[in-house]
């Protein structure tokens, strides 16, 4: 199979490159011959995933994420996994320098060019979680740093544009799902951990949009809220978490707050 795509120098040849190969994955089979064809093959393509390009890292992603739903023993054989996994929590880092202001007539917007990378990563994170945690539990403490990281507004998304808050929200629910799933997991970290996990939740779930907010914003708002708080009462259920300072904190806001306490008790 030729490779030599995913290593050129021009970044869309690498984005189809890397493309073209993933859907070859998708081929019903694949299975059959990726020993002999496919195999000596995905290092190359999954290399990808650490490419200065946010396209072709994007691309690469969705390969390992294919590779995780479908074909986990393919990736677990000769280390690929334990070499895409650390590219992969890379990817899901936010760097403030990939932030920048666009002007938009009277406005001024914040764009995240990062941002395409990192929904991707999570989405593949909780793929891997759900999949095969086992090669993961050694790093738990630090995955669970990167989903903390992943539910924090990192800077102020009151001036993101639409289609910006949109990735921003799905990369936020994505690591709601994530986060409950730890809870199972690894409840022990998510107890040690529930100082830096509990507020970025709170201030998600008490966030108010501007007073000129169309209808659209208003109701993806409220899945996600609603979303998170599905979370929160997932984490509320890990044994000991309720002995924790912090949840104390936040059952005395949800006190003083009775459409957020009842919610809480609906979830």
């Amino acid at each position: 199979l030729e490779v030599g795509g995913a290593r050129g120098k021009s970044a869309n040849v690498r984005e189809v490159s890397v493309s073209a190969f993933r859907d070859a994955v998708n081929d019903g089979r694949f299975a059959a011959r990726s020993q002999e064809v496919f195999q000596a093959a995905i290092p190359h393509f999954l290399a990808r995933i650490s490419d200065p390009d946010t396209k072709v890292q994007r691309a690469a992603i969705l390969l390992l994420s294919v590779l995780l739903h479908s074909h986990l023993g393919v990736v677990q054989q000769g280390g690929l996994l334990a070499t895409a996994l650390p590219l992969l929590y890379k990817g899901t880092e936010f760097h403030k320098e990939n932030l920048r202001e666009v002007v938009l007539g009277p406005f001024k917007q914040i764009v995240d060019d990062s941002l395409v990378v990192r929904r991707a990563a999570y989405e593949c994170l909780h793929t891997a979680v759900n999949r095969c945690f086992e090669s993961l539990r050694a790093d738990s403490d630090a995955l669970l740093d990167l989903v903390i990281s992943g539910v924090t507004d990192h800077y102020d998304i009151s001036k993101t544009s639409h289609l910006s808050l949109a990735d921003h929200y799905s990369l936020k629910m994505t690591c709601y799902g994530i986060l409950a799933k730890m809870g199972e997991l690894h409840p022990e970290g998510c107890v040690a951990k529930a100082s830096q996990i509990l507020p970025p939740l709170y201030k998600t779930l008490i966030y108010k949009l501007k007073s000129d907010a169309v209808q659209q914003e208003q109701e993806r708002l409220e899945e996600v809220q609603n979303a998170c708080m599905r979370c929160v009462k997932s984490i509320s259920r890990v044994p000991r978490m309720d002995e924790t300072e912090m949840f104390g904190k936040l059952m005395i806001s949800f006190n003083r707050n009775e459409e957020l306490l009842k919610k809480f008790k609906a979830s």
